[in-house]
């Protein structure tokens, strides 16, 4: 079985994305980087484990209980809403569109030479090979701009 789906910022992505050409980013110092994904929930029997092993004073009240309950499905509902949004993708689908975007590319990419090998061995004008050239990556790159 797979863990959690692990959701990305749909817009941050985007923009990463898009300025990859530009200089990288500077790296977040330590005290700023955002705390690491949590673990996967515990389980039931686990829970009950660990509560019948805790001393009397180390039990939580009914109110922080509470508290707790109530921060993480604000959380939970926070997400929901960001996701019905759209602001929200799985990772797992955007690493699977890359992927079949990176393969096509690579497939476009590689073919020119055998769709160009003849014309350009045919051809003695540099003007004309560099058309032919240019023409098959501009064709090649379209084809990965329209997905």
């Amino acid at each position: 079985m797979r863990g959690p789906k692990r959701l990305i910022d749909r817009d941050k992505a985007d923009h990463l994305w898009n300025s990859r050409g530009a200089r990288p980013p500077k790296a977040i110092p330590r005290t700023q980087r955002p705390p690491a994904e949590p673990a996967a929930l515990p389980t039931a029997d686990q829970l009950r484990s660990v509560v019948a092993h805790l001393p009397e004073d180390a039990i939580p009240g009914l109110d922080v209980s509470r508290e707790r309950k109530e921060h993480y499905q604000a959380e939970l509902a926070r997400v929901n809403a960001m996701k019905e949004r759209g602001e929200l993708v799985v990772a797992e689908d955007v690493k699977k569109a890359a992927f079949t975007l990176g393969r096509t590319l690579r497939d476009q990419m590689m073919g020119i030479p055998e769709r160009v090998a003849g014309q350009l061995a045919a051809t003695t004008d540099v003007r004309e090979v560099f058309r032919l050239l240019d023409e098959e990556i501009r064709m090649a790159l379209r084809c990965l701009a329209d997905g």
